[in-house]
């Protein structure tokens, strides 16, 4: 018995033991599963746990919902390169330069001594070899000897042809003519024959032969120039001017080519030797990116300093962009408005010719004229012909500010970059910023008259006789934003205007965005800027313009409603 019970707690007690151990295995066994289930993604989680996703797709429903959806795109467009020109003048500097041309003696050949012999049952000639390399900037080519002893006539030969022969004790040095000379050339010394004097020998000792000519030397006769114009100051070139001083000594003057690429600038011999030489030439002769300015002389000795190329470029002038909103997206109010006041409405019983925006509703395309006209029917059109020009003093304009085909290029043609003469500098943008000075233009009718469209500076109490507020000619107007309360210009609730811009690269991009009139700016190295501009908003007509402050691509211009 005792035995029985020692066995029994024995086995209870190994088994025990196995229990416990299995228990702690299963353990950790469950706690690396529990583990590997907590490290999974989600859905791959919910699959394996077999779990539905309704409550992930009730919470992405729930996010979305709040996130405005594109009601209508307004504006898509692709602008392209923005170029930054910071100054209208570029002036590029080119180092003094000296082109001439040098004459040099030349020894082409020469030998110490030969002779040449002829009886009548030998004969003895004798050859002299010469190269001329350039014969075209070869001058007076001679031979010159010494005679030491002679008998009978000398002959010479110039590549086989007869130059000489005669019987003579001293002679002059010969003119070897150009007509019989080559690249490679034969002189060839011999005697005439003794005739019945058969016992006789002519014969000639000569000795320091020697060929010489005078070589224009030509390795400084021009010089080339190169000068970079990078490809956004090559645009808008409006003229272009080379100046240079000359220097020279007046027996030295030859003929002078100047040269930019492959244009001839000038050719001839200059008139003095102390000029200073100013030439205009077409813009279309400046490329972007090398250029060459070639001085060449094919006589003389010319120093050439002070040489600049001035570029002129015309005022930078950048696109602006229009989209339409239709007025049925803002809550409209005519009691809010006033007539003859641009803010987007026609006031009830208020006419065509008093309010430019009852104007623009009255036809499909209509004409308006800020001026006064002469005759009262005549400020609010829905067509102008050539002839009916002349009615409106300030320029018929469209929706969008532009002229009339018919009269475009005339008084109040704000988009032509011209200011006609006679024209006053408040009936055309273009004549207003030909004034001295910054000036500020109002596109719109000031409420305080035409005398106050264009301005040399805009007080903070003039900030609000311009609707559309003042654009700078070369800054922004001192003004702050306006926040109307009219409920004519709020948006109707739950809408946005959204603008995007989006870009070809990651680079920094600075610029300025006006939107009606009212400044945004960014300065951003991301390759997409998004902003609101539902405040800006107006019903119908909408301008956007982007003045950038450095050279960047833009992909992209968009501006979408959004509900």
């Amino acid at each position: 018995f005792i035995y029985d019970k020692t066995f029994l707690i024995s086995m209870l007690t190994k088994r025990g033991q196995s229990a416990a151990g299995a228990a702690v295995l299963l353990a950790i066994i469950m706690g690396l599963i529990i583990l590997f289930i907590i490290l999974l993604p989600p859905a791959e989680r919910a699959k394996l746990l077999d779990e539905g996703t309704s409550n992930l797709t009730s919470s992405s429903s729930s996010s979305t919902s709040a996130v405005k959806t594109v009601k209508e795109n307004l504006l898509r467009t692709n602008p392209g390169r923005l170029s930054y020109l910071s100054e209208t003048t570029l002036d590029k500097v080119i180092p003094s330069n000296r082109v001439f041309t040098k004459e040099k003696t030349v020894v082409l050949s020469e030998k110490s001594y030969l002779t040449a012999k002829k009886s009548v049952f030998s004969s003895k000639e004798e050859k002299v070899y010469f190269e001329i390399s350039d014969l075209k900037n070869t001058g007076n080519v001679l031979l010159s000897f010494s005679i030491d002893s002679y008998q009978g006539e000398l002959v010479i030969l110039l590549n086989n042809k007869e130059i000489f022969n005669k019987q003579t004790h001293q002679i002059k040095p010969l003119k070897l003519s150009k007509a019989i000379l080559g690249k490679k050339n034969i002189l060839t010394f011999k005697t005439s024959s003794p005739g019945a004097a058969f016992w006789r020998t002519n014969q000639y000792d000569l000795s320091k032969i020697k060929v010489v000519a005078q070589v224009n030397d030509i390795s400084r006769q021009e010089s080339k120039n190169l000068f970079n114009i990078n490809s956004d100051e090559s645009k808008n070139i409006d003229g272009v001017n080379l100046r240079f001083t000359l220097s020279c000594a007046e027996k030295d003057m030859g003929k002078l080519t100047v040269k930019v690429n492959e244009y001839l600038v000038f050719s001839g011999v200059p008139d003095n030797c102390q000029d200073i030489m100013y030439y205009k030439l077409p813009p279309s002769k400046i490329k972007a990116g090398s250029n060459w300015l070639l001085f060449k002389v094919d006589k003389g000795d010319y120093s050439i300093n002070q040489i600049s190329v001035k570029i002129k470029r015309k005022k930078a002038s950048y696109p602006t962009y229009y989209f339409d909103l239709n007025k049925k997206y803002f809550t409209t109010s005519s009691e809010d408005a006033t007539c003859g006041v641009v803010d987007g409405v026609c006031p009830s019983n208020c006419g065509e010719d008093v309010d430019k925006d009852c104007c623009f509703e009255k036809y499909t395309t209509p004409y308006w004229c800020d001026a006064k006209t002469k005759n009262s029917g005549d400020r609010c059109v829905g067509s102008v012909d050539i002839n009916d020009c002349s009615r409106c003093s300030s320029g018929y304009e469209d929706k969008t500010g532009e002229a009339p085909s018919n009269c475009e290029g005339l008084c109040g043609d704000d988009t032509d970059s011209y200011c006609p003469s006679s024209c006053n500098a408040d009936y055309d943008k273009d004549c207003c910023y030909e004034k001295s000075g910054s000036q500020f233009w109002c596109q719109d009718l000031p409420t305080s008259g035409l005398d106050f469209t264009c301005l040399n500076s805009v007080s903070s109490g003039e900030c609000n006789i311009c609707d559309s507020g003042y654009e700078g000619e070369s800054e922004s107007a001192s003004c702050p934003s306006k926040t109307t309360t009219k409920e004519a210009d709020q948006l109707k609730s739950g809408h946005d205007v959204l603008l995007t811009l989006e870009f070809a690269d990651d680079e920094n991009k600075e610029a300025e965005i006006y939107v009606n009139g009212h400044k945004i700016s960014f300065d951003t190295y991301k390759t997409e800027f998004s902003r609101s501009i539902k405040r800006y908003a107006d019903p119908w007509t909408n301008s956007i313009k982007i003045v950038p402050k450095n050279s960047f691509d833009l992909k992209t211009l968009k501006v979408d409603l959004k509900k």
